[in-house]
C-alpha cells in the first residue's frame, strides 16, 4: 500500500494506492474520490476500530465505519471537513495518542480506543478527550491548521499548549500544568500546557479549535428579543 499527503497544510488529503485485497477503514464521510474497483461496505464497528468512541458518544457498542477493499489496483482519496493538515503514522505494535476528532482512517490491524483512562485529566475543563491508537499498520490523522512534528531524544523536554496538542507517541512521558501569568486570561481555555519528555515524537497543530470558535462567535449575529425593543 502506498500513500501520500497532498495539498498540505491548508486543505490536506490522503491519496492511497491499494493492491488487490488490501483494505482501509475510514470514518463516515471521509471519502473524497476513488476508482470504481473498490468494494465499499458500511458497518458497525464492533470489537475493533472506534468501539469505545461509540460508547463515548452514544452509550452503546455501535458506530458506523466504512471499509474500502480493493478488487484490483485501486486509488482512494480521503479527507476531513475542517481545513488543516493530515499526517500518516506507521505503527509496529506501538501506541500513539491523538486529539479527539483526529481520526480519519486506518488499516485493519490498527485499533482506536477513546476509553483510555489517562485522558480524563488531560484537557482539564475543555471537555475533550484523547484517542488511544494501537496495533500494527497505518493510521491517518487530521490536525486543525498546519502541523509541526518534533522528535524528542531521551529525557528531552518540550512544551505545547493543550489546545495545540495534535498527538504524541506512547513512549513519551507528559504532565499537564498551568501556564500561569497572563496566558490564563488571554486564551479561551484555562491556560494549561503539556510538558512532554522524550524519547518519542510529538505533533502540534497551529490552530486551537476552542479559541477559533470563540473568535468566530464574536461575529455571529445576535438575535434581538422582543424585550430589547421595550
Amino acid at each position: 500500500m502506498e500513500q501520500e499527503i497532498l495539498y498540505s497544510p491548508e486543505y490536506a488529503v490522503a491519496k492511497i494506492k491499494l493492491l488487490p485485497g488490501e483494505s482501509v477503514i475510514a470514518e463516515p464521510g471521509a471519502m473524497i474520490a476513488m476508482t470504481p474497483n473498490l468494494e465499499v461496505k458500511a458497518e458497525f464497528a464492533r470489537g475493533g476500530v472506534l468501539k469505545s468512541v461509540a460508547r463515548s458518544f452514544f452509550g452503546k457498542e455501535s458506530f458506523f465505519t466504512t471499509t474500502f477493499t480493493a478488487l484490483g489496483e485501486a486509488e482512494l482519496v480521503l479527507g476531513r471537513g475542517q481545513p488543516g493538515d493530515m499526517w500518516c503514522v506507521s505503527l509496529n505494535n506501538e501506541t500513539i495518542y491523538a486529539q479527539s476528532g483526529a481520526f480519519v482512517a486506518c488499516t485493519p490491524g490498527v485499533h482506536v480506543n477513546a476509553g483510555w483512562g489517562g485522558a480524563r485529566g488531560f484537557f482539564a475543563g475543555n471537555m475533550l478527550f484523547l484517542l488511544e491508537i494501537t496495533g500494527t499498520g497505518l493510521v491517518w490523522l487530521a490536525a486543525f491548521g498546519a502541523l509541526k512534528e518534533t522528535t524528542l531524544g531521551l529525557e528531552e523536554d518540550y512544551v505545547i499548549d493543550t489546545g495545540h496538542v495534535a498527538g504524541f507517541h506512547g513512549s513519551t512521558m507528559y504532565t499537564v500544568t498551568s501556564a500561569g501569568g497572563f496566558k490564563s486570561f488571554l486564551t479561551s481555555g484555562e491556560g494549561f500546557v503539556c510538558r512532554f519528555r522524550g524519547p518519542g515524537k510529538v505533533w502540534a497543530q497551529s490552530r486551537n479549535a476552542v479559541a477559533y470558535a470563540g473568535w468566530i462567535d464574536k461575529y455571529r449575529p445576535v438575535k434581538r428579543s422582543s424585550r430589547d425593543d421595550d
